[in-house]
């Protein structure tokens, strides 16, 4: 029964062995922790003499997992999402994790202590979600696990666990062939002859709504980085629009969806159409797809009010074709033709 200094993964490490059990605890990796490790160990030691250290093992705090999950959530995601901050997560993404933590997560594991959680409770949660059909899909009970995986490596980053059993549960399962990370259904997408009388549909019931429909359509944008789209964004004159922000989720706007700004190449006939749109002055927030107010275009309304009437009219009551469609018939069409997307 001892407890020694260790190098390991980048780090120093205090390894106490007492009582046949084994515990590890992360210092630092530079010459001062290697020092500070050492007056760790060198106490321990001390305790384990006089006989002293099981008492003040016997006497640590456990860490209820519900509580550490909640406090997690609102620091690591929702506050930084709702002010901004760099490097936030998006508001979809955000809401995704209070959804894991407070639908699954918090009913799974309750007020269990999170240094008992282990990499068989990983896979007990998984089982479960299987056996009872919540969430879903694969994809979904995948991200689900994601989540917990990000709470717990906190945890291990903050020195409350030693190793994130999420990570050990995945090393068990051994090599495993990626899954799709998303789904399309030939539905959602359009030939080149049902993309023209989509477009002839719009341009004839909402010609106010055409142009926008026709960006969707020809340069693969996102619902919400077409709402968010400004007319300082625009070059008409060079055929392309740079993409910098989203609308999303009809509720904030945010970087996009990667993160990263991008330049769309605009066809010809979307150069021309937007030629007749665009003011004459405009300010740089000057919305280039703006609602009847001159505010952003609530994608919401924008799907039911005017985006599946034209799909029902043109694809019938049975075909589910969405906004996202549009970027889905971009990809396609221009793979079918051997074009650059």
């Amino acid at each position: 029964m001892a407890a020694k200094v260790k190098w390991d993964r980048g780090a120093w490490w205090v390894v106490t062995h007492y009582e046949g059990r084994r515990k590890k605890r992360r210092v630092g990796p530079t010459k001062a922790k290697k020092q500070e490790a050492e007056k760790i160990a060198k106490k321990i030691n001390a305790k384990i003499a006089l006989g002293t250290f099981g008492a003040d093992e016997r006497e640590a705090k456990t860490q209820p997992f519900d509580t550490y999950a909640l406090r997690w959530l609102q620091r690591e995601v929702l506050i930084p999402t709702e002010r901004g901050m760099e490097g936030a997560l998006s508001p979809a993404t955000a809401k995704l994790h209070q959804r894991h933590v407070r639908r699954y997560l918090i009913p799974f594991f309750g007020a269990r202590d999170l240094t008992g959680i282990r990499a068989t409770h990983v896979k007990d949660l998984v089982d479960h979600c299987i056996q009872t059909k919540r969430p879903p899909s694969a994809r979904s009970i995948e991200m689900l696990v994601a989540t917990l995986g990000r709470i717990l490596t906190q945890a291990e980053a903050h020195e409350e666990i030693q190793r994130n059993p999420v990570e050990l549960w995945k090393r068990s399962r051994g090599r495993r062939r990626r899954s799709a990370g998303y789904r399309i259904d030939a539905e959602n997408v359009l030939d080149g002859v049902e993309l023209d009388c989509f477009l002839t549909a719009a341009q004839e019931r909402f010609p106010s709504y055409y142009p926008m429909i026709l960006f969707l359509s020809d340069t693969g944008a996102r619902i919400g980085e077409a709402s968010a789209l400004r007319w300082s964004d625009m070059d008409l004159r060079g055929g392309t629009a740079t993409i910098r922000r989203s609308f999303s989720g009809g509720l904030y706007l945010a970087p996009t969806k990667t993160g990263r700004t991008r330049t769309v190449e605009l066809s010809s006939r979307l150069q021309q159409a937007l030629g007749q749109l665009q003011p004459d002055i405009f300010g740089d927030d000057t919305l280039v797809f703006p609602n009847e107010t001159g505010g952003l275009l609530d994608p919401h309304n924008f799907r039911e009010r005017v985006f599946r009437r034209i799909a029902t009219q043109t694809l019938g009551k049975g075909r589910r074709f969405t906004p996202h469609g549009m970027r889905h018939t971009f990809a396609s069409l221009h793979i079918a033709r051997g074009t650059n997307l």
